[in-house]
């Protein structure tokens, strides 16, 4: 966004500059209620997009930044086709089973085995040379659907024949 529009990356990140000035990219107001539980609401400025107008109004192909941070690792892609790094970073999240997951959600909504997927996409997204890669995972399978330990099962299995070095502390037979 910030290379089509010329302005500063900083316009689009909800932690910056384009953070919506009411919620504080936020996406929502918490109202305080003294001896209740709080109660949170859509920002009525950004209606929840976390952005300023600024922001907001710079368009790829007819998205926002709050609309392309809604979409699935496989949608961005698709859009970002033609940048290899963001296609790279994308197909990993969908390799190690996050396809599914907005590439904008919040981390505070991600389980404890969505985090450590997360973090191993993020890291392999980032490797060039797998037979240097040393990657010690911890119950990676935790909480996953069998059809997940499957597919991560396969991505070890991938990993190894590139000739990377898994050392993987696990319980679960499926993977052991």
């Amino acid at each position: 966004f910030a290379r089509v529009s010329g302005m500063e990356p900083a316009w689009f990140s909800f932690n910056s500059k384009g953070a919506c000035p009411a919620c504080r990219g936020k996406g929502y107001i918490t109202t305080e209620l003294a001896f209740l539980d709080d109660v949170s609401t859509p920002c009525d400025e950004c209606e929840g997009q976390r952005f300023n107008e600024t922001a907001l109004s710079v368009k790829i192909d007819g998205r926002t930044i709050a609309d392309v941070l809604r979409m699935t690792a496989d949608d961005v892609a698709e859009l970002f086709a033609d940048d290899p790094q963001i296609t790279g970073a994308m197909s990993w999240l969908g390799r190690v089973g996050l396809g599914y997951t907005a590439v904008g959600q919040s981390l505070d909504t991600f389980s404890g085995g969505e985090k450590q997927r997360l973090l191993l996409a993020k890291h392999l997204s980032g490797v060039s040379d797998f037979s240097v890669e040393r990657i010690v995972l911890d119950e990676p399978t935790t909480g996953l659907h069998p059809s997940d330990v499957d597919r991560i099962n396969t991505l070890f299995k991938d990993l190894v024949d590139a000739g990377a070095t898994l050392v993987v502390v696990e319980h679960n037979l499926r993977v052991i």
